[in-house]
């Protein structure tokens, strides 16, 4: 059950009562003085109580490029201009992304704020504006009410969502596209397992998870109704077009087929984008001959959908001809490059469908009883998820709800260790019937000790990325997210089961094959299934401490475990008040 032979970052939380923060990062504020041609300049202001020595550089998600500065020293309360030199950007829309990382006391680094702004620049100069004037302007509102038929997406949920009231014209793409597949079944057969489903003794790993009972056809196509396609159909291919010039199959993508009469709109025909991009959709109910139909894509399925502060599901869409029994409208894309229609959804949907499907692979059912809403993104329009910055200023944050699993979050953090992280939280929550743990719910850094509550929500979905990207073979792998080694974490973390990052680093160890540390406080064993951090959390509600787990663990595992058990969260730091 186990073999004899350690995470740390990025957070969330979920409150006692309703919601879960993205961690702040150390009270450095930082704004921008921008300029079309010379030196534009980072303003930083420390508003701790410490110096602090921060490195800033280009994010992943910007266009407009810079020199990075290294070694920036901030005496306490001071406030400094930094260059960055020549910014090197073209006319149009672009994106500063900076990022930052903040040296620890005695050795290495933790994450520092970040800088995420959209620019509209010309021979003029550089002006800033906002993620909806920049992208979600280039919608379309299509008018007219919505008729959905009740289909069923996975596991018996029927989906009647109206049709996407505003949408993103498709692009048109060559047959000769390169197209990057995704080995992955539907999202219809994904979503296969019973509610809550967690593997019991001796299943699991290498089994195929038990599934519902339901038509074996299903389950090989995907096709959600079974009725022959006696009506025709409409079929093509759809893609992303991301960033580098490439295209990816849009895999578990939704697709739906419209037809408007009489200003009403009626939906005929559904499906799923499959993993190589083809998609096809009988027609349930006849297309009025002389009518175009609609065909719109989604990022969206069983397990989640990406929408806007409006909860207005993300969509593509375009009107096509009816061209006999079977119409092929050929290759189509949802151009999601960094200035593109709606720029960091891939991002999202791909994290998130990665921690679904790890989920499925070990018989763990990561479902709710409704998709996870997820709004990107969230702005103070919204009124959710409000913080505070480093100068005290009311801002935006990224959170989710434990009550309904929903998430909101802002442009900076659409990431996937992010995306996990929130994920993990509606899991978490769901799996105990929202009654988490006590303590959560406040402004936190995860560098600092608060409260074991937190510490174990947060310490949980802290983990829940690494456990995701990384085997458990890896020697100090870093999830990009926090660009940090997850099995070093050092003296700039407090210490003790209050610590969200030690809570995170104690589930990383009894899960990787690394053996560190030495007599007394030492990793020795791990669990041998790879989902049993997971599950054994899981189904274990109830608990306000990762301290507690020690009894759970020895439960599980006997009476002769109980020292290696202590030795590892001795290691861990769990001891300490």
């Amino acid at each position: 059950m186990i073999q004899r032979l350690r995470m740390p970052l990025l957070a969330i939380c979920l409150t006692a009562g309703v919601w879960g923060h993205q961690p702040s990062p150390v009270d450095v504020s930082v704004e921008s003085i921008l300029a079309r041609r010379g030196d534009s300049y980072l303003r930083l202001t420390n508003m701790t109580r410490e110096s602090q020595t921060l490195t800033f550089s280009p994010g992943p998600a910007g266009t407009a490029t810079f020199r990075p500065t290294r070694g920036i020293v901030l005496s306490p309360g001071s406030r400094m201009d930094v260059s960055l030199g020549e910014l090197q950007m073209s006319d149009g829309v672009q994106v500063l992304h900076v990022v930052s990382q903040v040296a620890g006391p005695e050795g290495g680094v933790t994450a520092g704020p970040q800088l995420h702004e959209v620019l509209v620049v010309d021979a003029t100069g550089v002006a800033k504006t906002t993620y909806e004037r920049a992208f979600l302007s280039q919608r379309m509102a299509i008018p007219g009410e919505s008729v959905p038929l009740r289909v069923d997406i996975g596991g018996g949920y029927l989906d009647a969502q109206p049709m996407g009231r505003l949408a993103f014209a498709s692009g048109r793409e060559s047959a000769e596209t390169p197209v990057e597949r995704v080995d992955e079944v539907s999202p219809f057969e994904l979503s296969n397992m019973r509610l809550r489903q967690l593997p019991e003794d001796g299943v699991g790993e290498g089994l195929f998870p038990v599934r519902m009972g339901v038509d074996a056809t299903r389950l090989a196509t995907g096709v959600q109704e079974e009725r022959a396609s006696v009506f025709g159909s409409i079929k093509g291919k759809f893609m992303l077009k991301l960033p580098g010039s490439v295209y990816q199959a849009a895999w578990g993508w939704k697709v739906r087929v419209w037809q408007g009469l009489g200003g009403t709109w009626y939906q005929i025909g559904s499906a799923n984008v499959t993993g190589d991009g083809t998609w096809s959709a009988d027609y349930l109910i006849p297309p009025i001959p002389g009518f175009q139909v609609r065909v719109e894509y989604q990022p969206a399925n069983r397990f989640l959908q990406v929408q806007d502060a409006n909860g207005d599901i993300y969509t593509w869409g375009d009107d096509w001809d009816v061209t006999g029994l079977v119409t092929d409208i050929g290759y189509r894309s949802a151009d999601l490059t960094k200035t593109g229609n709606a720029p960091g959804i891939d991002k999202i949907y791909q994290g998130g469908m990665a921690l679904w499907r790890k989920f499925n692979k070990f018989g763990m059912n990561a479902l709710r009883d409704e998709p996870v809403q997820i709004t990107y993104p969230n702005t103070l329009s919204t009124g959710k998820c409000k913080s505070t910055d480093a100068g005290g200023n009311t801002i935006a944050w990224s959170c989710s709800q434990s009550g309904d699993g929903k998430i909101w979050l802002i442009s900076v953090h659409a990431v996937a260790g992010v995306v996990q992280h929130e994920l993990a939280h509606s899991i978490h929550s769901y799996y105990w019937d929202g009654n988490m743990p006590a303590g959560g719910g406040i402004k936190h850094n995860i560098t600092k000790c608060y409260n074991p509550g937190l510490a174990l929500t947060e310490g949980f979905a802290d983990f829940m990325p690494y456990w995701v990207q990384f085997d458990r073979t890896a020697v100090n792998p870093v999830e990009t997210t926090l660009g940090l080694p997850i099995d070093t974490l050092g003296n700039a973390y407090c210490k003790g089961a209050s610590n969200e990052a030690q809570v995170a680093a104690t589930f990383w160890d009894v899960y990787d094959t690394v053996n560190d540390g030495a007599s007394p406080a030492i990793d020795s064993w791990n669990f041998t299934k790879k989902y049993a951090p997971v599950s054994t959390f899981l189904k274990n509600p109830g608990h306000n401490s990762m301290l507690e787990y020690t009894s759970v663990y020895t439960t599980i595992l006997g009476a002769n475990w109980a020292t290696p058990v202590t030795q590892l969260f001795l290691l861990n730091t769990m001891f300490l008040p």
